[in-house]
């Protein structure tokens, strides 16, 4: 029987390396990815067809509050759908961030327009607070279930730094205004 070609798919684990036990002895898998946006997320591997397998995944978590794993064996062609599928479970998140976007960026419109018309520094910080707090949640949906390693630094530090500016520039504006 011929082998059957199957991937197992996770999202915002780094270095992730698979083992295959046998004698109570862990055997390195080596890594193939297949030719995905996000293929950092998935491992092929390759058993005989009516042949079992123990098999342990050593992985590093992304620093994220969004960390999932989701194991499953597709066949190597039926990974494009999967993956399509995965993506457009996500289409009424998208929708509600990217709207809560758009109101961010009439902010920054409005900010800008009152310093323009009155000289007030302080919607400057305002301005830049909508900025911050908009890019952070665009990049952070823009992005989601996606494993890349621009993700990953994307989910795990640059988010962070992004809501702490956002945060910083707001606690300026209240306190000039």
């Amino acid at each position: 029987p011929r082998a059957e070609q199957r991937h197992a798919a996770d999202h915002y684990f780094d270095c992730v390396q698979l083992y295959n036990i046998k004698n109570n002895i862990a055997e390195r898998i080596p890594s193939r990815m297949p030719v995905l946006r996000d293929s950092i997320g998935y491992r092929y591997l390759s058993l005989p067809a009516g042949d079992t397998a123990t098999i342990i995944a050593e992985m590093t978590s992304v620093k994220t509050y969004n960390s999932m794993l989701i194991v499953r064996l597709i066949k190597e062609n039926y990974l494009p759908g999967y993956n399509a599928l995965t993506m457009a479970k996500q289409k009424d998140m998208d929708i509600l961030t990217y709207t809560i976007c758009g109101l961010m960026l009439m902010m920054i419109f409005f900010s800008l327009a009152n310093y323009v018309q009155g000289g007030n520094n302080e919607f400057l910080y305002y301005a830049c607070y909508a900025f911050f707090t908009g890019l952070m949640l665009f990049l952070a949906r823009a992005n989601t279930m996606y494993a890349t390693r621009a993700n990953f630094l994307i989910e795990g530090y640059l988010d962070f730094a992004l809501h702490v500016t956002g945060y910083c520039f707001y606690m300026i504006f209240m306190r000039k205004y």
